[in-house]
């Protein structure tokens, strides 16, 4: 009897610590689990939380996106503006200044040639009196800082005078 109590007491005792490992095992498989589980449940409410921010910042993009190309199409708009300022042979300014100084009679411009700050004016007057008065008033206008004539040139008695001028222009 005192075996079978003992053999007993002995299954007894690994059935309760079997019982008891698997009790804690349990217990702690199941903490893990749910403190796993929270921390998902964290993340996923990170992710949504930061997918409606991306969502904004999407539409931030997007904006951004429509603003350069609208200053690419500005900045493309000015490189046009400053070729076609650079390109131009005589501002209308400079323009206005040669009509200013011309003077009444038979004088006419046949062409006007533009080098950086100097012009190449050819023309045609039918006395050399009018060429005299024209480069008068073109010294007197501030536009032009030097006035030069480069020839002065008749092929036939009846024919008008063909001259050059060079002029140079202020400085604005």
């Amino acid at each position: 009897p005192h075996r079978v109590w003992k053999r007993k007491r002995e299954k007894r005792r690994i059935v309760l610590a079997f019982l008891s490992s698997f009790l804690i095992f349990s217990l702690f498989s199941t903490a893990l689990y749910l403190n796993v589980k929270r921390k998902v449940e964290a993340l996923r409410t990170d992710l949504r939380r930061l997918d409606l921010e991306l969502s904004s910042y999407r539409e931030i993009e997007k904006d951004v996106a429509k603003l350069q190309k609208t200053k690419k199409a500005i900045e493309r708009k000015l490189r046009n503006i400053e070729l076609l300022r650079t390109k131009r042979v005589v501002s209308p300014f400079i323009l206005y200044s040669l009509a200013k100084g011309m003077p009444s009679g038979n004088i006419w411009l046949k062409s006007i040639t533009r080098s950086g700050n100097t012009l190449e004016v050819v023309g045609f007057c039918t006395d050399e009196t009018l060429l005299s008065k024209l480069m008068r008033n073109l010294k007197r206008i501030k536009t032009f800082e030097k006035v030069t004539l480069k020839s002065l040139k008749r092929s036939q008695e009846k024919e008008p005078f063909r001259f050059d001028l060079v002029l140079e222009v202020a400085p604005w």
